[in-house]
């Protein structure tokens, strides 16, 4: 039998319990800003807005 994956990038925004539940893998976008590279995940709204 296969297994099947579920894998979604880090703009879902669906909870810890559900990606839990189903073992959903988030795979964190990246965002560049200037020269600079930031995980989505990580990028405030300060730093966003800010440029």
């Amino acid at each position: 039998m296969r297994k099947i994956g579920i894998v979604m990038d880090s703009t879902g925004y669906l909870s810890n319990d559900i990606l839990e539940q189903f073992q959903i893998r988030v795979v964190p976008l990246k965002v560049n800003i200037g020269d600079e590279m930031f995980s989505e995940t990580e990028l405030s709204n300060a730093i966003f807005l800010k440029n």
